[in-house]
């Protein structure tokens, strides 16, 4: 007798996953209906275990396990089964969760309804064995287009189709533009904005299509599965876009390289600068490198530069600024773009006008009345006024109207802090009146529509573009540009922060075909020095130095556990961590939740990865036994 594990697929279901027994085998990926509230409904079967094995378990359960009623011919590959399995056991997930995200509904009742090919279904781990290859390709975007087009028609001179996964639809759309050419009979695009008709005629062809084709997709349309895939690449692979943080926490990238062995295809991952954990895994020769250069492509005019306020001098043939953001260098720059009607760039790290306000009398930092954090000041859009400003809390999204005076002296003399894109603007409309200025961060432009559309008239009409370092796959190039301040990203409190802040350098500059200048206070800090003095090998090397005398990730694995608590429950809940993982010497901490009323407990261990990987492991147990309101973060970019 067996006990089978389901997803069910029908609405009005309370549960994730459900249980029933089942006199005889059912495959992985087998649809089956079942009874559910006096109701029929179908479900996916996940997980096949032994009765004998449960004994236990069942007898401390308050309810009777079903029999399921009938096992159905249809239902989704076996290599979804096995690259969700290991994904959803590596973080702390459940399997049907994993799946739910990563085959969209549209894919999924393809499945279900049978609408594959006999060819496709069986799929390739039938055709071919051994280990799958996985390379690492870490050059200039230009150059991976130009390795792209190569391994494109190799592939289908071979008769085999090519799967490219990007990080973000719009990098989904560029790499479409770019590869093309001379192919558009054999190359699709798929993402999720794409309307469900075109999407739906998309999957139909891929899934029938006998010549070999190129797929360009977002991570969750990789699962459509043909038999003739000879290579999975990865763009743009150290991109943070690959985590998947809406109330499931895992990463994309490891389902993808998961789905891609078990269909037997070769696995590419391929950036401008490739993250610590593949260069460890590159150590350890588990990635073969195929094509490796540590040049920094950036423009022949770069500097980086001491953030200070000067004065500018005459030689810029204006008459003398001053200006609080920009130094020589970068209004030099501004001056000489401008004049020159350029596309210049300006980048923060920050939305809004004001990280933070302060009083010049009394020194109160002007903070949220609900959890106490700083408010940022916003300006917001409106039609009967026209420049309102709001104070927004970005912990936990209380918002009110800006006051102007202090509430605990009453002096009406504020001070803003920090460097943000509103901030920028400003600026640059105060020096250069006559500049047109475009701005894209989550504020101004709330949809990617709007984003493009700002960024295509900026494009056309040259100007100064202002935009928050994630805008950054948004925009194609630019003659000029400046990343105003890089500290803010130097002094995240993460373990990370060292290699996020080079990645935002290295692919900032990419896109810069004239000079760029990078504003810091911090010039001394080892990203910085990295990036000046083009010594990219040695750095990474110290990263991943670091990482293992501190124990973080590749070294170990990072499990981060969350319990959003009423304050009055917090000395429970904290002995209630402190005894589950105290095998584990946790460290326990708390933060500020988004409720006045509440704490976040939060947990933090490393666990080495041979006992992480052990399904049969104690912390694997627990994992499995934690009720669902604890939040499982594995290897976050951030332990706070």
């Amino acid at each position: 007798m067996k006990i089978l594990t389901v997803i069910p697929i029908a609405k009005g279901i309370p549960r994730d996953e459900l249980s029933y027994f089942s006199a005889k085998q059912v495959g992985l990926g087998t649809m089956v209906t079942v009874p559910f509230g006096g109701r029929k409904i179908k479900a996916i079967v996940i997980d096949e275990n032994e009765v004998r094995d449960l004994k236990q378990s069942i007898k401390n359960e308050s309810f009777t396990l079903k029999n399921i009623l009938e096992v159905h011919t249809d239902g989704l590959p076996n290599a979804l089964f096995r690259a969700a399995q290991k994904t959803g056991h590596f973080f702390a997930q459940s399997v049907g969760a994993v799946l739910q995200t990563m085959v969209p509904k549209v894919l999924f009742e393809f499945y279900l309804n049978g609408e594959i090919l006999p060819f496709i279904r069986g799929g390739a781990e039938a055709l071919r064995g051994g280990g799958v290859d996985i390379q690492s390709i870490q050059v200039p975007y230009r150059e991976r287009i130009s390795i792209y087009k190569t391994t494109i028609r190799e592939n289908m001179a071979r008769n085999s189709s090519t799967m490219i996964i990007a990080p973000t639809i719009v990098t989904a759309e560029q790499l479409f533009s770019e590869l093309k050419s001379g192919i558009e009979d054999r190359i699709v695009l798929m993402h999720g904005k794409i309307s469900a008709k075109k999407i739906s005629s998309t999957i139909a062809r891929v899934l029938s299509e006998k010549n070999p084709i190129v797929i360009i997709t977002t991570a969750p349309y990789a699962s459509v599965m043909r038999n003739d895939f000879a290579v999975f690449i990865i763009e743009s692979s150290s991109s943070a876009n690959y985590r998947y943080d809406f109330g499931l926490h895992f990463d994309m990238r490891h389902f993808v390289e998961g789905f891609a062995r078990a269909v037997g295809a070769r696995v590419i991952l391929a950036d401008t600068l490739l993250d610590t954990e593949t260069r460890a895994r590159i150590t350890n020769r588990e990635i073969t490198e195929n094509r490796n250069t540590w040049h920094i492509a950036k423009p022949e005019n770069f500097r980086i530069t001491d953030m200070k306020p000067v004065e500018s001098p005459a030689v810029l043939k204006v008459a003398p600024i001053k200006s609080d953001l920009f130094g020589y260098d970068a209004l030099a720059m501004l001056t000489a773009g401008i004049n020159d009607h350029a596309k210049i760039l300006l980048v923060s790290q920050r939305k809004g006008i004001a990280p933070m306000t302060t009083c010049s009398d009394c020194g109160t930092v002007v903070a949220c009345p609900v959890c106490q954090s700083p408010l940022v000041l916003h300006r917001k859009k409106s039609k009967s006024v026209s420049d309102e400003r709001i104070y927004m809390c970005h912990h936990c999204l209380t918002s009110s109207i800006a006051l102007d005076y202090c509430q605990v002296c009453h002096g009406a003399r504020f001070k803003m802090i920090g460097i943000s894109t509103e901030t920028i603007r400003m600026e640059v409309e105060k020096l250069f009146p006559t500049a047109r200025t475009f701005l894209v961060d989550g504020d101004s432009t709330t949809t990617p529509t709007a984003i493009s559309k700002t960024i295509s008239t900026w494009q056309t009409e040259s100007g100064v573009l202002i935009a928050t370092q994630a805008m950054m796959p948004y925009i194609p190039s630019a003659e000029l540009g400046c990343i105003v301040s890089m500290d803010s990203l130097l002094s995240i409190p993460s373990y990370t922060s060292g290699e996020t802040a080079v990645y935002a350098i290295v692919t900032f500059l990419e896109k810069i075909s004239r000079a760029a200048i990078i504003q810091t206070r911090m010039h001394s800090h080892e990203s910085v020095q990295a990036i000046e003095h083009e010594n990219m090998h040695e750095f990474m090397k110290n990263e991943l130095q670091s990482r293992n005398d501190f124990g973080y990730p590749p070294k170990n694995v990072l499990v981060k556990i969350s319990l959003d608590a009423k304050k009055s429950d917090v000395r429970e809940a904290t002995d209630y961590f402190e005894t589950l993982f105290k095998k584990y010497d946790p460290d326990i901490m708390m933060k500020k939740s988004r409720d006045i009323n509440n704490v976040v407990i939060v947990a933090i261990m490393k666990i080495e990865p041979s006992i992480w990987n052990d399904p049969n492991s104690r912390i694997q147990q627990i994992m499995r036994e934690l009720p669902r309101e604890f939040v499982r973060e594995i290897n976050p970019d951030s332990v706070v």
